[in-house]
């Protein structure tokens, strides 16, 4: 699993563009690209993150992030359950009320001019 640092990706992208204005650096575009979409990443994460701090209980939150993969890989309701100790079906529907007050919310609209750079 991949660990996402913005300081890291930072000194990655000074590094491409101190090596970019020297004369013998090589500007690797697909690298520059990488990195960018890391730090957006990294970014759109944190949003989530915020969002479901403030709207979920700590439980919601870790189930939601368990069955979504936020931050770690993906599980099935089954191993969830069994982690925690409730039923699949409980499971289940702590994901589609948490889903469904996301929804609802404010933050959903933020999150959407987030990602389509633009005011509804």
């Amino acid at each position: 699993m991949e660990i996402f640092d913005e300081e890291n990706v930072f000194t990655q992208m000074q590094d491409q563009y101190d090596a970019y204005l020297s004369e013998d650096g090589i500007f690797d575009h697909e690298k520059d690209n990488q990195a960018y979409q890391t730090v957006i990443r990294n970014e759109l994460l944190h949003h989530i993150d915020n969002m479901m701090s403030q709207l979920l209980s700590s439980k919601e939150k870790s189930i939601t992030e368990r069955y979504f993969g936020i931050g770690m890989e993906a599980h099935k309701p089954s191993r969830i359950a069994q982690d925690i100790g409730i039923s699949e079906q409980q499971v289940i529907a702590v994901v589609e009320n948490s889903v469904r007050k996301l929804r609802e919310s404010d933050y959903a609209i933020y999150l959407y001019q987030y990602l389509h750079g633009k005011r509804i």
